[in-house]
């Protein structure tokens, strides 16, 4: 991900999101699929919450934040794009917080806090 943020930077304003997203997926699943075949068997259930699940995963974390992440990049400055990467666990968090009823603990609490200062700090 470090040599495509980087690679983006340089060569990214000629090839369109898109395209982009394209070509990084497909070198991921070049290098991971024979692993997982070696290593996991590929059986799964089909299930709704499976269903669900990937396709949050697909449609949000890769497809729509990966596309805001080249655009973010093209916009600005490298290192203060990846200082927003700080942002996932407290994100995570405060999703895990709302939809599961999951609390906060004082640890987690000053995690975030120290996060969000951080990314501050950088993106100034």
């Amino acid at each position: 991900m470090s040599f495509v943020t980087l690679f983006e930077k340089r060569a990214g304003a000629k090839i369109h999101p898109v395209s982009a997203n394209l070509i990084q997926y497909s070198v991921g699943l070049l290098v991971t699929a024979p692993l997982a075949m070696l290593v996991e068997g590929m059986a799964f259930t089909a299930t709704r919450e499976l269903a669900i699940a990937l396709s949050y995963l697909v449609l949000c974390n890769s497809f729509i934040s990966i596309t805001i992440l080249l655009y973010l990049i093209r916009q600005g400055e490298v290192h203060k794009v990846s200082a927003l990467f700080f942002l996932v666990p407290p994100s995570a968090a405060v999703i895990s917080s709302l939809f599961l009823g999951e609390t906060f603990t004082p640890l987690a609490v000053a995690g975030i806090a120290i996060a969000a200062v951080g990314v501050a700090l950088v993106r100034r």
